[in-house]
């Protein structure tokens, strides 16, 4: 029988396990930032138009692509999920679950805190927050079967965001070291660190 020292140790062992601990990140964009969000009101009226036979709006309604958090700019913060995932396509998978790399592990293991990330950027003074996109990025692309211009708001670069990394206790003894997932594994204190993107995925999070 456990005596009541060794209790103590393997609740404390077990509730560090299940625990989430945060990692601070700050991203700062090396290429520009293409917003397209998806928008249920948006999707449901141009829906209704196109049964009625109402042709595509001339002047459609950017704002219906943005993400925005306290009126700033922002972006979703599920998006960066996405994107480490995409970046460990190349990875082994630490769990040795059977799959091909640990792609499909990162969303079960991390999420991010925050809802919605805000997009700062430094005006000599400090970070404000970005109120208004660069410019309307027009480019041709893939509409259902057709192609035709496809127009959405950006950020150029320079752009700057946060978010909170959240991954179980457990998780840092699983992390590959010799990689760029050691800096999880450091410390469960939260750390601050510095992305400058990774072949475009964390900084052209669609």
């Amino acid at each position: 029988m456990p005596t009541t020292k060794k209790k103590d140790e393997l609740r404390v062992f077990g509730d560090d396990a299940i625990t989430p601990f945060g990692i601070g990140f700050t991203v700062r964009g090396v290429r520009a930032f293409f917003f397209n969000a998806p928008n249920v009101d948006a999707y449901v009226a141009a829906d209704e138009r196109r049964k009625a036979g109402v042709k595509r709006l001339q002047t459609p309604n950017y704002e219906d692509k943005v993400w925005r958090q306290d009126g700033a700019l922002a972006v979703d913060g599920a998006q960066f999920i996405k994107a480490i995932a995409e970046m460990a396509r190349g990875l082994p998978d630490p769990t040795k679950s059977g799959a091909k790399s640990m792609r499909p592990i990162i969303p079960t293991a991390f999420s991010v805190k925050e809802e919605f990330c805000s997009f700062t950027t430094r005006n000599g003074n400090g970070s404000e927050p970005v109120l208004e996109w660069d410019v309307i990025d027009e480019r041709l692309g893939r509409l259902g079967t057709k192609m035709g211009p496809v127009r959405r708001p950006i950020l150029h670069a320079g752009w700057t965001t946060s978010f909170t990394l959240l991954a179980p206790g457990s998780a840092a003894s699983a992390t590959p070291s010799g990689s760029g997932w050691a800096a999880l594994s450091s410390s469960k204190s939260p750390s601050r660190t510095r992305s400058h993107g990774h072949k475009g995925k964390m900084v052209g999070l669609q």
